[in-house]
């Protein structure tokens, strides 16, 4: 058997499944195409635009859109800064959306589902088995369950906009809530300064702790912490066991993962 190997220009076509039909879009990709002053068998016409469209819902990608309907990517980005385009760049940022939606999915069925990984010696198929992506799966977990385990913290004093979506709003209601607290003790309304500076505490603590959670399946494996001491620096594993074992009380382990652990199930 030989190896398969991709070639330099793959096609760019999607899975049909995934492409709505570009003379029937879904109210979401509607748009009035651009008109064009000169009209040319080549050009960007109505039924042109609307493919592009299409392809850029099921793929994500402009550039590949673009070689799929026989055009330039620039000549896309001009096109949708032109005059009474409107509509289409309205279609264009909506069919992005739809394509980031599908890079998600495929992450998510392959943190749950893994990967195909062959094993050829001598072109001779001898290994085939799934791997299994654990960032893309602490990168989902996090997103999804952001008050268990943080997701991606800001505690640094970046930019508002650096933080993801579900922690933007998780600091919104801490802030209502402190905010509610604070007004009851002291029958005023808290200052911003105050209000942010009790957050970042919150913030901090919050982060540490699920730090030293994440860190913890690391306990029964030196060389996993090596490494992770690699990614994140000089860690205090004593520290960290204490941590789980206080948490292990809340389950916040499964008993299996507890007992790769080493630590027993508190009662």
């Amino acid at each position: 058997m030989t190896q398969e190997i991709l070639p330099p220009e793959h096609n760019p076509l999607p899975d049909p499944a995934f492409m709505p039909d570009p003379d029937d879009l879904p109210p979401a990709l509607a748009f009035t195409p651009v008109p064009r002053k000169a009209k040319r068998s080549n050009g960007l016409t109505p039924m042109r635009q609307r493919a592009f469209i299409a392809y850029l819902a099921a793929n994500g990608s402009v550039e590949m859109s673009a070689k799929a309907i026989g055009a330039s990517d620039n000549s896309l980005y001009l096109l949708k800064k032109a005059e009474a385009a409107e509509s289409f760049a309205a279609a264009w940022d909506a069919a992005v959306e739809m394509g980031a939606r599908r890079v998600l999915d495929t992450m998510m069925s392959h943190a749950i589902h893994g990967t195909p990984e062959r094993v050829y010696q001598g072109g001779e198929l001898v290994l085939e088995r799934r791997k299994f992506n654990t960032r893309a799966m602490m990168w989902i977990v996090q997103q999804r369950f952001p008050e268990s385990y943080g997701g991606s913290l800001n505690v640094s004093g970046a930019p508002r906009s650096a933080l993801p979506h579900s922690i933007r709003k998780l600091k919104e209601e801490w802030h209502a809530e402190w905010q509610k607290e604070w007004e009851a003790k002291n029958l005023g309304r808290a200052t911003e300064e105050e209000t942010n500076a009790a957050l970042l505490v919150r913030l901090k603590i919050l982060h540490k702790r699920n730090q030293q959670l994440a860190h913890a399946e690391y306990l029964d494996d030196p060389e996993k912490q090596a490494a992770c001491e690699i990614l994140y620096g000089k860690q205090n594993w004593d520290a960290i066991r204490e941590a789980a074992e206080r948490h292990a009380r809340n389950g916040a382990f499964p008993p299996e993962q507890l007992e790769r652990m080493g630590i027993k199930q508190l009662e």
